[in-house]
């Protein structure tokens, strides 16, 4: 695994740091350079630079508090593509996913399934909230009698209504089925649970990215205002409580994404990527909250104020964080990895 940025991840850097500070149609520009396209596979017009670059990427979009609505699902919903038996459907979708045509939701995938299925034809219920996106397509995990199934389904379709709801003052949006017609069944070879590891391993890779770099924007926030703010005639940052408090979360950052590059690598070249996905996504998932808490406690009433970065901050770490399961359920998890590792 090389330790070093390749030149052009670092080109890559530059470019998207100049979309996020010049630009308001963030995701048409992002679109123009190729971001839904650049873990995918060449056959289907992607540009086939792995996961490593899509990290890099993710970091600095949650540097820059943007969370880029839809493009982590629709990743996703492309890893599943490539797992379904049905190869001539992901060979008509995948093309369309990597010019940017195609937001697709992936529904009742990291929870339990409150999506039912009557009579083998019809899906009732409603999902988690998911990012406010122009969704034009979604898979969705329902449950029979016996089983779950898998479904990918074109949108809008009848029946299926997208109502807008908030999350911590975030746009966000629900899915509610009303007898609703399946669309295309996605088998997979294996158990569902199992055949879905990969493409669940690369979203958890995915997210923690994203929450290493909110993490990262909160500690630069926190570091800028008390290198400023006075208080009993020094600045907060000679105070020692305040500056190793800081420096902790610097180290825990740097330790993140040594895992977090890691598992991008080994997903890159085909080895498996736990326990090294899910333990850097809880490990940053940590960061991004303690970060964000301290930078709006650092903050004072400054904190507060729904505009400033702190709050920000905080407000995306607290909806990210749970994306994908609890804390303490990242944890059970790369734990029990860990064991079985040493087990043998």
């Amino acid at each position: 695994m090389k330790l070093h940025l390749h030149p052009l991840q670092i080109q890559l850097i530059r470019r998207v740091r100049v979309i996020l500070k010049n630009n308001d149609d963030v995701w048409q520009e992002l679109v123009d350079l190729g971001l839904p396209a650049l873990g995918l596979p060449l056959e289907v017009g992607g540009l086939d630079l792995g996961l490593a670059t899509e990290v890099v990427l993710l970091r600095e979009l949650g540097r820059a508090l943007e969370a880029v609505p839809g493009y982590r699902e629709t990743m996703l919903a492309a890893d599943i593509f490539k797992l379904i038996k049905n190869q001539r459907l992901g060979e008509e979708i995948l093309p369309n996913v990597a010019l940017g045509e195609l937001r697709i939701a992936v529904v009742n995938i990291w929870h339990e399934s409150p999506l039912k299925l009557y009579s083998g034809q019809k899906i009732n219920g409603r999902s988690a909230p998911l990012a406010a996106a122009g969704w034009n397509g979604v898979i969705l995990r329902a449950q029979n009698e016996t089983e779950d199934v898998l479904f990918f389904m074109e949108l809008p379709q009848p029946g299926c209504l997208i109502e807008e709801v908030e999350t911590l003052g975030e746009k966000a949006t629900r899915l509610f089925f009303n007898s609703v017609d399946t669309g295309t069944e996605l088998s997979v070879d294996d158990d569902m649970d199992e055949a879905l590891k990969p493409a669940k391993s690369a979203a958890r890779i995915r997210q923690a990215a994203l929450l290493l770099g909110i993490g990262e924007a909160a500690i630069i926030a926190a570091r800028d205002h008390v290198n400023q703010r006075q208080q009993f005639g020094q600045r907060l940052i000679d105070f020692q409580t305040v500056a190793h408090r800081l420096a902790t979360l610097v180290g825990e950052a740097e330790g993140v994404a040594l895992l977090l590059h890691e598992a991008a690598w080994r997903y890159d070249v085909r080895l498996p990527p736990e326990p090294s996905a899910v333990q850097s996504l809880a490990m940053a998932t940590e960061l991004a909250l303690n970060a964000s808490r301290l930078a709006v406690q650092l903050h004072g009433a400054r904190g507060l104020v729904k505009s400033g970065k702190a709050a920000t901050a905080y407000r995306l770490a607290a909806v990210e964080a749970v994306r994908m399961g609890t804390l303490a359920q990242l944890w059970y998890e790369a734990g029990c990895h860990r064991l079985k590792a040493v087990s043998g």
